[in-house]
């Protein structure tokens, strides 16, 4: 096995090595300017001792390749290709239909047990958790618009290890979401049967529990896998079929609401809404965190950048544009359900239909359940679509075996679609709805943190391009502070916000520590404020030159005069640094809401991810292989 040849500083200082050769077949015998490399991406490096274990955990993908490769794929016009289909309209219709699904028709049981008829304010509060790392992703997506969303950021600001975690964490919560919407399907299919007449004995054998201690988290269910397996089927034909479909399905499931909202309005009784809060402002707290499972999906746009012809304008627009009319939807939903039926008598696993059922509209609750079922399957099409799109990726990188980054015929990473979606239809089988979700939310939620701390990152310490010799800059940026510097305020201010969550949750830890921990929040942020009032950003060049001397880069895309990223150009987060902080805030609150149980179950995801990093990721990683093997 060769050793790796790499030296120190063109380990810790080349952001930008020249781009991999492990695109796709076609698009790899595309001529580029890159050098061409004699080993083959499925040829392990050696990784010898601990230094060269860190560097290559901390080895950062270049800015420079990451268009590069996006511009080989545009020029594919073979088998292979991506197919660039997808309009703002087509993407915003994908991130409604992964955020109103199973949130929608599953969390009101739920949350309302907790908040009451308070039900529309913690889906509100829910919303305002989302609003920073939606527009954090938006300015990610702007500015490295490339499969992948987040994964490839992070590789890009902090280093191959916390990419690979990441990126293994949201494909699971995307699978986690596909299993809770795939069990919502079942639990409505079984209300359904019950209410046209078959006996709860029948429709008992949809779902079987096992006995204690597995029943609390398992529970069987037979018709769960089906309805992924026909999604998996439907989404291999790829990402254009699938916005057809999602096009005439949204329109139907929307004309379903809309019917909802109306019917229910004539059960309306203001009475219900007394008293408000029944459990105080812990009880909407609890509810809240409960609802924002009803809201992750937006960033499954992000994933969908290599789908759109001008990702840096459309993905922006469709996130906000979802989280906007999927705030509208919820709390107008939970209203009419919490006028229709006391909060006490709110059904756990169909509250929608069951509530038409409670006024003896039986008929009414039978076609509410119907449509329900067809309300869920945008969501498994949508999360199917974008954990696909993050799986090619890291193949691309080398990170996962080159299997899964083939495309067919259709334009579509088949097998890693096949892959996914058996693995989702096992868990939808097995798993309790109530064990997914709140592993899912910390999942996310730690996704959205780390999304506005790249923000952070990539305002005030910009990357480099490479130069023309293939060797990086220095990662201290020239036109901002040292990376180190913003990294360690981040990594902190993430930390110590997740220390004043569990304080707000464990009363037993004292109102000192209570106190410490937010005088140290606020210092750190003061902190981050300083930072960005002394970084200057500085004069800005149009282009980035690609691989057959054309522009990768447009207006969008500016990078400046010493060859680091412009901080000034396409879509911004606004009211930097404020936003991205507090939505690192708010986000790390809602981990610690979820209990110490669900954090610990959190680092176990992150220890057997790691187990398959340095099985394989770290062996065949196609950057490390580009750095260490010689130039022909």
């Amino acid at each position: 096995m060769p050793r790796l040849t790499m030296d120190a500083e063109a380990a810790s200082d080349d952001p930008s090595p020249d781009p991999p050769q492990h695109l796709s077949s076609s698009a790899a015998a595309l001529p580029s300017a890159a050098p061409r490399l004699s080993a083959s991406s499925d040829t392990s490096i050696g990784v010898r001792g601990l230094n060269d274990v860190v560097r290559a955990m901390v080895q950062r993908r270049g800015l420079t390749s990451v268009f590069e490769e996006m511009e080989t794929l545009r020029r594919a016009r073979g088998e292979g290709a991506h197919r660039k289909d997808l309009t703002v309209k087509d993407l915003t219709i994908v991130g409604v239909s992964s955020v109103v699904g199973a949130g929608l028709f599953l969390t009101p049981g739920q949350a309302g047990a907790f908040a009451g008829p308070a039900l529309p304010v913690a889906y509100m509060m829910g919303s305002i958790v989302c609003i920073a790392p939606a527009l954090a992703m938006g300015e990610l997506s702007s500015q490295y618009p490339s499969a992948g969303g987040l994964y490839t950021v992070c590789y890009i600001l902090f280093g191959e290890f916390i990419a690979y975690l990441l990126a293994f964490s949201q494909a699971i919560m995307y699978l986690f979401a596909s299993c809770v919407a795939a069990r919502g399907c079942a639990q409505y299919l079984a209300a359904l049967l019950n209410i046209i007449g078959l006996p709860q004995s029948v429709t008992s054998y949809l779902f079987f529990e096992p006995p204690a201690p597995f029943n609390d988290l398992f529970e069987v269910s037979f018709v769960a896998p089906l309805f992924l397996l026909a999604v998996t089927t439907i989404n291999s034909l790829g990402s254009h079929r699938v916005a057809v479909f999602l096009k005439w399905n949204f329109l139907f499931n929307y004309s379903l609401i809309l019917f909802f909202i109306v019917a229910g309005a004539v059960f309306f009784n203001a009475a219900n809404f007394v008293p408000f809060a029944p459990n105080g402002m812990q009880g909407v707290l609890a509810a809240a965190s409960v609802a924002i499972f009803a809201f992750p999906g937006s960033e499954t746009i992000a994933n969908l950048s290599e789908d759109c012809e001008s990702p840096s304008r459309q993905i922006p627009l469709a996130m906000v544009a979802t989280l906007a009319i999927a705030t509208t939807v919820y709390v107008s939903v939970s209203g009419v359900l919490m006028g229709m039926v006391p909060s006490g008598l709110l059904d756990p696993r169909a509250p929608l239909s069951e509530a038409f059922r409670y006024h003896h509209w039986a008929w009414m609750g039978g076609l509410v359940a119907a449509g329900t079922m067809t309300v869920q399957l945008p969501v498994m099409f949508s999360i199917g679509m974008a954990k696909a799109r993050i799986i090619l990726q890291m193949s691309r990188d080398g990170l996962l075996p080159r299997a899964l980054s083939r495309i067919d015929h259709h334009g579509t990473p088949q097998f890693g679609v096949a892959l996914l979606g058996g693995i989702a239809a096992v868990m939808s089988a097995l798993l309790r709805i109530e064990a997914s979700m709140a592993l899912a939310v910390a999942l996310v939620m730690t996704n959205y943190g780390f999304s506005c701390y790249c923000v952070l990152l990539r305002r005030l310490a910009p990357v480099h391009r490479s130069r023309q010799d293939g060797r990086g800059e220095s990662p201290r940026s020239r036109a901002g502070v040292k990376r180190e510097v913003v990294i360690t305020l981040g990594g902190l201010f993430m930390v110590v916000s997740l220390c004043f969550g569990y304080t707000i949750h464990v009363p037993a830890m004292g109102r000192a520590m209570q106190i410490t921990a937010a005088v140290c929040v606020l210092v750190l942020a003061a902190a981050v404020c300083v930072l960005t009032a002394v970084t200057k950003p500085r004069r800005a060049n149009k282009a980035v030159i690609g691989v057959a001397g054309e522009p990768l880069l447009g207006e969008n895309n500016e990078h400046m005069d010493d060859g680091s990223e412009s901080v000034a150009t396409g879509f911004l987060c606004p009211l930097f640094p404020v936003l991205p902080l507090v939505g690192m805030f708010l986000t790390m609150l809602t981990v610690a809401g979820c209990g110490w149980r669900v954090l610990l179950e959190v680092l176990g995801v992150w220890c057997f991810v790691s187990v398959f990093y340095f099985l394989y990721g770290i062996h065949y990683s196609a950057i490390r292989q580009t750095a260490a093997a010689p130039i022909e």
